[in-house]
Parts: structure tokens; C-alpha cells; sequence
């Protein structure tokens, strides 16, 4: 494991999974989107196709532009203005029913910190904490929401 950070200072950590690409294989428990909320989105951008190879398409949302992250023509995550004084990146996982997964979340001491809440064409989706203060987002993909 390695950890980085973007030029706008998001942190996060690179890892080789042992058994496959957990994004190349959907389902419950898979990681589902990673998103960029950056100061600078411009210079991650750059840094980004730099070290990485990322190509990106850019799609006007009613929150501004939201870049969309590819590689190899798959869509991998996404990078937008932050809406913080702070660049965060954060991991969207695959679940099978928010709703349960979130009575599941408070049952194990983490708590739920934004939503449920519903995103066309995404899925039915919330923000939580593990029990360290970890942030992360839930998604129930909008084909089984």
C-alpha cells in the first residue's frame, strides 16, 4: 500500500488487490465510484492523466462541470469543485439495499452523515462513518434501487 496525495492535497491510498480488480467486477461490496472533490480540479486533472494515464470527458451537472475519469474507455470516478475549503477523495461502495446497510451501519458504531438520498440514473445513496471517523459513500445502483 501507498499513500498519496493530489497538488489540492486529497489523500488516499494506491493497493494491488490480491485477486482481481475489484472495480471491474459489480456487485455488493465492489467499489462502485471514487470521486475527487478538489480545490484545484484543473491541476489534479493534469496530475492525474500524468501519473496515472486518466483521460476525462466533461459533462455539465447543476452543481458546475463534473470531470468523468476513464481509462481504457471505462468510466472509473470523477473529479469536481470542491464545495470545502479542503480536497477530498472519497469511495463509493456497492450495496445490495442502502436501507439495511445503513440500520447495519448504526448497529456497528458508525453513523450515517448525509442522505439516503436519491441520484437520477445513480441509485439511492448516503454518506457514512466507520467507527475511527472514516468518511465513505454507500450506493444501491439505480437498476436495483
Amino acid at each position: 500500500q501507498l499513500v498519496l496525495a493530489t497538488p489540492s492535497g486529497a489523500i488516499f491510498a494506491l493497493y494491488e488487490c490480491a485477486e482481481s480488480d475489484v472495480m471491474a467486477k459489480p456487485g455488493p461490496g465492489s467499489i462502485h465510484w471514487v470521486e475527487l472533490q478538489s480545490t484545484n480540479p484543473e491541476g489534479d486533472l493534469a496530475w492525474l492523466a500524468e501519473v496515472f494515464g486518466f483521460t476525462h470527458r466533461t459533462q455539465q451537472m447543476a452543481m458546475g462541470p463534473y470531470h468523468v475519469l476513464e481509462v481504457d474507455g471505462a468510466s472509473r470516478g470523477g473529479v469536481m469543485q470542491a464545495k470545502s475549503p479542503h480536497s477530498v477523495m472519497m469511495t463509493w461502495v456497492e450495496v445490495a439495499d442502502l436501507d439495511a446497510t445503513l440500520a447495519s451501519v448504526g448497529a456497528n458504531a458508525g453513523q450515517v452523515v448525509a442522505g439516503p438520498m436519491d441520484a437520477p440514473e445513480v441509485g439511492h445513496m448516503a454518506v457514512v462513518t466507520d467507527p475511527s471517523g472514516a468518511h465513505f459513500g454507500l450506493v444501491q445502483p439505480a437498476a436495483r434501487a
